[in-house]
């Protein structure tokens, strides 16, 4: 805060300031200011101010930080939220696919299994057959 001398230049901003001391009272009735200062009570403090030997000070504070703009915020939470919906369309369809994968790898090792099985098997047979022609080639 900032505390600096009154000059002519306040007179307006001393007329607000002045109208709100005199009506201090939220009891009171609030009659428009021009007919406040009016007053000739009031009249002596303000008529004619910045002459020689009147004196005042203002108390200045340092403008407040711009009030954020909260359309832009309502866009950016908008495209945010809009995003946010992608991505999840996306994990979702993503999941969808893993899930197929997964299926058909289990299919395919269904497969592979049932393919080996009868490769086992016809080995198996095929070694039986073998063996029974050994023995009965013995037997001659």
């Amino acid at each position: 805060m900032n505390i600096r001398p009154a000059n002519p230049d306040d007179v307006a901003f001393l007329k607000k300031m002045l109208y709100e001391a005199a009506r201090w009272n939220p009891d009171w009735p609030r009659e428009p200011i021009e007919e406040v200062l009016a007053d000739p009570i009031l009249v002596r403090y303000h008529q004619g101010w910045g002459r020689e030997g009147d004196g005042g000070v203002v108390a200045e504070v340092p403008a407040a930080p711009p009030a954020p703009d909260v359309s832009a915020l309502r866009r950016e939470r908008a495209r945010a939220t809009k995003a946010a919906a992608a991505h999840r369309a996306t994990a979702d369809r993503l999941g969808e696919k893993l899930r197929d994968a997964r299926e058909r790898v289990r299919g395919l090792e269904a497969e592979h299994a049932a393919a080996l099985e009868r490769a086992l098997m016809s080995e198996t047979e095929r070694t039986r057959a073998e063996r029974a022609l050994a023995k009965a080639e013995r037997r001659r």
